[in-house]
């Protein structure tokens, strides 16, 4: 069975938009915790986040935590002209984002 993916992607975006913003930030929570207690987050010190777009699920507390607890936060992104290679980056408290 061969999956569109953009017909997948616009699915999930329209099931996004459907969430009220305050079921959002419970979930948010709950997934942070989850998240931040489990045994590979405990024990590691690298870790990869994303910054949360539109709709999607809030990880600043989770980044916030990974901070606290001085381990490296990596965050998505796509070098410079070239659009097919997501590579991960360092990500620092002072740190500048940018498109």
């Amino acid at each position: 069975m061969t999956i569109d993916l953009e017909i997948l992607r616009k699915q999930i975006k329209k099931k996004l938009q459907n969430i009220t913003p305050k079921s959002r930030a419970i979930s948010s929570k709950n997934i942070a915790t989850k998240i931040i207690n489990s045994e590979i987050f405990i024990h590691s010190q690298n870790i990869a986040c994303y910054i949360p777009i539109e709709n999607e699920v809030d990880t600043r507390l989770i980044i916030e935590t990974i901070w606290q607890q001085s381990k490296n936060c990596y965050l998505p992104t796509l070098p410079p002209n070239t659009k097919k290679h997501l590579c991960f980056v360092k990500f620092a408290p002072n740190d500048k984002l940018s498109k």
